[in-house]
């Protein structure tokens, strides 16, 4: 659980660093006001033209004309109004955020995680082990490692190699394919604000959108913080800031252990006191060493699963038949979730907020929150009905099309979650016999099992 949570933190942290972008280049448009000039010359020209569609002998241009007379007060107000708000805000808001970026607070934090990881992980299966003991009818000394696959403790030699959370710094780590590393990160992380940007200026430009269209201030606004953004993420921090990745499988390759084994698999060893002598020089206990039990658990992203009540239609696609089962949206309730008669305002300044389900942008994993399901109907079977009729059914070959990344493992991804699974590790034998080397190990006697292999482990424990 430590490990999901760690890896989830990871992934949040990740969009909390895009969407610090979006809020500094909106609180830094809300500082400079560079579109307030251009909208009084906007609003000026629309009242130089209403006394000429006044004068117009159709009616229609006529009642236009005193029309625009009258909007154009109402949306100077409106302007006033916010930008004497934004500008409020961004004094206490954009001192804050430009802290964070120029100190590169958030990587830092990431890097902390990283590293401090497997001392959590330690401390929680350590106590665990205490509480339960505590509960045994006969008073055990009990402890309890958390170990990888590799055969080394979590906070064990490897570490300094190969972290356990299996996350890579494209800015300060050496990694083999750096250049390409920072490109994707800034690519993902350019995006991401931008999405991001996106949504708190159709959040805060309801009002202009839907009512204020007369002095196109929510067009200038937008396109002056695009301009702050993109000053941002191309001048100021082009390769600081980054946002961490997962490790590739070809990075620090095994030729005994799989990817998915090496970094997502770990295994949790308990030891227990040696059973006493219980009559003594009738039955004496030959073992030295602790009792031992073990359990492997797995961190990954759940996918979803398929209904058949979801199937929606029927396309034909070329010489292939496609079943559609349709697209499912996932609430991102986000700035824009509010409801329809909210007409905006500043981030963290919104009313009316009602969003419909329990969870909002910390569950998802980028700005797309859409998914289509695909069958492939490639060749027909025959076979015979309940009424003894010959029939002809497509064979269906799952494909997908996915507009996010909801079930992809990815450092952006924040659905990570863990679970137990058969404890097949090809190292068990050198996990359950090895002494546990790391800062805080517990004082334990591991049996002698390093002569048997996995297969031998496995049908003595019926894991």
């Amino acid at each position: 659980v430590v490990m999901a949570r760690q890896l989830n933190t990871v992934a949040f942290t990740n969009h909390l660093l895009s969407d610090i972008f979006a809020l500094t280049a909106f609180f830094r448009e809300a500082k400079s006001q560079n579109s307030q000039d251009l909208v009084a010359e906007t609003l000026d020209h629309w009242r130089r033209v209403a006394p000429h569609l006044k004068s117009s002998e159709f009616p229609k241009f006529a009642e236009l004309g005193d029309d625009i007379e009258k909007k154009i007060p109402i949306e100077e107000q409106m302007l006033l109004n916010y930008f004497i708000w934004s500008n409020a805000a961004a004094e206490q808001m954009l001192p804050v955020l430009e802290t964070i970026l120029q100190r590169e607070l958030i990587p830092e934090f990431q890097r902390s995680i990283r590293n401090y990881t497997p001392q959590i992980a330690q401390a929680a299966v350590e106590e665990i082990a205490t509480r339960h003991a505590k509960n045994w009818p006969v008073q055990t000394e009990i402890h309890a490692v958390l170990w990888r696959t590799l055969g080394d403790p979590l906070g064990g030699a490897n570490e300094a190699i190969l972290s356990s959370l299996p996350v890579e710094d494209v800015v300060y780590d050496d990694l083999p394919d750096i250049l390409e590393a920072r490109w994707e990160a800034k690519s993902i992380r350019d995006d991401l604000a931008e999405g991001y940007l996106e949504e708190w200026n159709n959040e805060c430009l309801r009002a202009f959108d839907q009512y204020g269209k007369l002095s196109q201030f929510s067009n200038l606004w937008r396109g002056f913080t695009c301009g702050q953004l993109r000053k941002l993420l191309d001048e100021e921090y082009p390769d600081r800031n980054l946002p961490m990745r997962l490790r590739p499988a070809e990075n620090y390759g095994s030729s005994v252990l799989g990817p998915l084994e090496r970094d997502y698999m770990f295994v949790a060893v308990v030891y227990a006191s040696p059973i006493a002598d219980r009559i003594p020089l009738v039955f004496k206990n030959p073992l030295a060493a602790n009792q031992i039990a073990f359990s492997q658990v797995q961190v990954f992203v759940p996918e979803e699963r398929l209904f058949a009540s979801e199937y929606r239609d029927l396309r034909q696609v070329g010489k292939r038949r496609q079943y559609w089962i349709g697209e499912i949206p996932h609430d991102i309730n986000g700035a824009n979730a509010s409801g329809a008669a909210h007409l905006g305002g500043l981030p963290q300044d919104y009313v009316n907020e009602s969003p419909s389900r329990g969870f909002g942008r910390s569950q998802r994993s980028d700005s797309r929150n859409l998914k289509s399901y695909y069958f492939w109907r490639d060749r027909d079977e025959n076979y015979v009905d309940g009424e003894g009729n010959l029939r002809r059914v497509p064979k269906l070959t799952f494909r997908e099309s996915r507009h996010d990344q909801n079930e992809a493992w990815t450092a952006m991804n924040q659905n990570w979650e863990t679970q137990l699974v058969p404890s097949t590790a090809v190292l068990m034998p050198v996990i359950v016999s090895r002494y546990p080397s790391f800062p805080g190990s517990p004082p334990v006697n591991p049996p002698s099992l390093g002569a048997l292999d996995s297969l031998e482990i496995h049908m003595l424990t019926q894991h």
